[in-house]
């Protein structure tokens, strides 16, 4: 299992350019277990792409008036750590998934996801 509070690195837009780099800082974060709900999974990012919609997004193209700090990420494949139990029917701890935009984002390495 998880050992909690459990540290991670996410990318979080710090300021509004189309030069992706200088948008973001890497930023070290720690989940405990009182962040999880029974209704979340949490995923450890393996691969994540950064393509042009995340350059729009961090440029300020898209959710206007959205200002920084915000985090960044639409999209990666990460491995499930941890699954609530409200999901433990349809999720398993090790499985490799597909992790979509969701309302914590993905660029980096613990995703809480609903699913």
């Amino acid at each position: 299992g998880v050992q909690f509070p459990l540290t991670f690195r996410k990318l979080v837009c710090s300021r509004l350019t189309q030069k992706f780099r200088d948008a973001v800082q890497l930023q070290r974060v720690q989940i405990t277990a009182d962040d999880l709900t029974s209704d979340d999974l949490l995923i450890r990012n393996r691969y994540v792409g950064i393509n042009a919609s995340d350059i729009n997004f961090t440029a300020g193209r898209y959710s206007q008036g959205k200002n920084p700090p915000f985090d960044t990420g639409f999209e990666g494949i990460g491995v499930v750590m941890w699954v609530g139990e409200n999901k433990k029917r349809n999720f398993n701890i090790g499985v490799v998934m597909w992790v979509g935009e969701n309302k914590k984002r993905n660029f980096n390495i613990g995703v809480v996801m609903w699913v």
